[in-house]
């Protein structure tokens, strides 16, 4: 579309109104009704109160919600996170080795992933999500093609920095179609009939794979057990190919194998493979014939596997940094795939092109990401431009951080990523705090506990403050309580007990009653849940019978003026069954206590010392429970100085 074509306002089809929009978060976007005339259209005003107020929310992380890529971002999330607490205390000796085992661990995930996709493919019905499902695909298989690529050229390590071996593996690896032609094959009843035979033992030859090459040519009705015939020349020659090993020096190596070359071509040329055709053809690959792997193109379906298998036979000890040259000859550039040029670019060390490249076809972060992390730790990023590459890994680990951001089950795992992001990542961590819903008690704990993780006092206090009101307004009580004493405010927490004390007085009982009992040095917030929590205690104990305990902390109560003036009266009625216990309960300290008490609750000066609704309460409390305190602290009192 040209810049011309683009429409410059959207219209509501049901309202006549233009659509507006509004970033949500830092991936959503919320569109929405524009309510009254707008500047550029002829409509007239809507009334508000008719303006429709629903909002859509879109956001591009499909694939995130994907169940394979879901596995994909949490263990990728684990290996992450071990990769970093490893580099923190390897050596030099050590750095290598570790990049490499997780680079394999990763590639591990890949693999997994790659599996779950094309199985969801071949298992989904709806033509939609079919389609969807097999493009992920080719993107995992193509970004696990380029991390192995990159991962031989850059973070392995072999002798002489010979990658020949290694470059074969890739391409065994990632050939899938050479497993499907020797299985067709060999499962065929007489497999030398198969009208692929020959091309699995070419495939199989030209891929390395010598030894099941050898047995399938066992197969042949032609060979011979005993005799010294052609295909017993074939099977020593492949018998005693030269192997590179890791620790195999370069230069003994290129002598076995230019030994062993020259007896291929001794073979050849005396005509040993004479009228077998597809035998020739074999031993001219063993001899590294140029021209042979002409012919056989079409064994080897691309450039690179092409550029691989000339290798091994041409030239198996070049080193990496040389196998640029030996790429065979391209269309144009503008016929190349965006795999080719990633290809290209990995095997010309321009890693900068290479997860440019790849950022731009991948539905997420994730592999740009994490490769750019281990290619961080290997130290191939200080070669990049000035203006971005010190801070690439960090850009890319926020960037997939924030992917994962809006995501029901993976918003804490983009906070350990902003956590290893030195520069900017406490401010992400802050945002995602910020934006993450307060849905559930759950998910709110969450959040505490990344908060504190951090060291984000600030905002985990106005978390917990938030989800103090919420409780409140909601009437649960004992979860306004909690988050109050986690919030560490002493005015709120105070606010909450204030409330469980009018609820008590109103009810006459507690609520949150594992709170109370188990707040431990908690209670030390405010005086006022002291009270609510040693309160609580006095009636733990009244119920368990422990009546001495229960009213050394009724009389502590009251003597240390924690207990609200409002509730001494209520405490001292809660006094009388102790007073009738056979046992002394209270002695005559005590017993004063509780007398003076009393008379600073009912004496005549009560009107100035409470409030006027305090004290109206106290006026109209029922004078037989005053007179029945009386006598009983009276009673208890000569008790006292009887037993004394």
């Amino acid at each position: 579309m040209q810049e011309d074509e683009i429409p410059t306002t959207i219209i509501d089809e049901r309202w006549g109104l233009p659509l507006a929009s509004k970033w949500r978060g830092l991936l959503g976007l919320g569109i929405y009704s524009v309510p009254g005339p707008h500047p550029s259209l002829k409509l007239p005003w809507l009334p508000r109160d008719r303006a429709p107020s629903r909002v859509h929310e879109i956001s591009p992380q499909r694939d995130v919600w994907n169940s394979a890529t879901r596995k994909l971002a949490n263990e990728g999330h684990a290996v992450f996170v071990r990769l970093q607490e490893n580099m923190e205390r390897a050596t030099s000796e050590t750095k290598r080795e570790i990049l490499v085992r997780t680079s394999r661990e990763y590639r591990a995930i890949m693999r997994a992933c790659t599996l779950s996709l094309e199985e969801l493919a071949d298992s989904d019905s709806g033509g939609g999500e079919n389609n969807w499902l097999k493009a992920q695909y080719d993107v995992s298989s193509m970004m696990e093609l380029v991390w192995h690529l990159v991962e031989i050229l850059t973070l392995e390590s072999t002798p002489g920095n010979c990658v020949v071996p290694q470059l074969l593996d890739w391409i065994r690896f990632h050939s899938p179609e050479v497993n499907h032609v020797v299985r067709k094959v060999t499962e065929y009843s007489a497999p030398d009939r198969h009208h692929h035979y020959w091309n699995a033992v070419k495939m199989l030859v030209l891929y390395g794979r010598l030894e099941e090459a050898r047995n399938l040519l066992m197969q042949h009705p032609a060979r011979k057990p005993g005799t010294h015939d052609a295909f017993a020349s074939l099977d020593s020659l492949l018998k005693r190919m030269p192997h590179f090993h890791s620790k195999s020096n370069v230069s003994d190596y290129a002598v076995r194998w230019q030994r062993w070359q020259i007896e291929c071509i001794a073979e050849r040329d005396k005509g040993a493979f004479l009228g077998q055709p597809h035998l020739e053809q074999i031993v001219q690959i063993l001899c590294g014939d140029e021209t042979v792997f002409e012919d056989l193109k079409e064994l080897c379906n691309t450039w690179y596997k092409q550029m691989v298998v000339r290798l091994v036979f041409c030239n198996p000890t070049v080193r990496a940094i040389d196998v640029q040259y030996h790429v065979p000859p391209l269309e144009t550039d503008d016929d190349l795939g965006l795999l080719d040029e990633i290809l290209l670019a990995a095997l010309r060390y321009s890693l900068e092109d290479v997860l440019s490249l790849a950022s731009s076809c991948t539905g997420n972060w994730w592999a740009v990401a994490h490769l750019t992390d281990l290619l961080h730790f290997g130290g191939h990023l200080k070669a990049f431009k000035l203006e971005y590459g010190p801070g690439l890994r960090e850009f890319l680990l926020l960037e997939y951080g924030n992917s994962l951001m809006h995501h029901q089950s993976l918003w804490e795992v983009s906070a350990e990523y902003f956590s290893y992001c030195p520069i900017r990542g406490r401010d992400h961590i802050e945002a995602l705090l910020d934006r993450v819903p307060l849905e559930t008690e759950a998910k709110a704990v969450k959040l505490l506990h990344l908060c504190r993780k951090y060291d984000l006092p600030h905002q985990g206090q106005s978390l917990c403050k938030a989800m103090t009101m919420r409780a409140l307004l909601n009437g649960r009580l004992g979860s306004a309580l909690n988050w109050s004493i986690k919030s560490k405010d002493p005015s709120l927490a105070a606010g909450v007990a204030d409330k469980i004390l009018d609820h008590y007085a109103e009810a006459g009982e507690f609520i949150g009653l594992d709170l109370l009992d188990h707040l431990g040095p908690d209670m030390l917030i405010n005086e006022k849940i002291i009270f609510l929590s040693k309160y609580r205690e006095f009636h733990r104990l009244y119920e368990d019978a422990k009546f001495e305990a229960a009213g050394e902390v009724l009389v502590t109560l009251l003597e240390s003026k924690l207990a609200p003036r409002r509730f001494w009266l209520a405490l001292l009625v809660d006094a009388l069954p102790l007073l009738e216990v056979d046992n002394m309960v209270f002695n005559q300290e005590q017993t004063y206590v509780l007398l003076q008490c009393l008379e600073e609750v009912d004496g005549p000066e009560v009107d100035e010392i409470l409030p006027k609704n305090e004290a109206e309460e106290i006026e109209n409390f029922e004078e037989d429970k005053i007179e029945l305190l009386r006598l009983g602290l009276a009673r208890n009192l000569a008790r006292g100085i009887l037993e004394n």
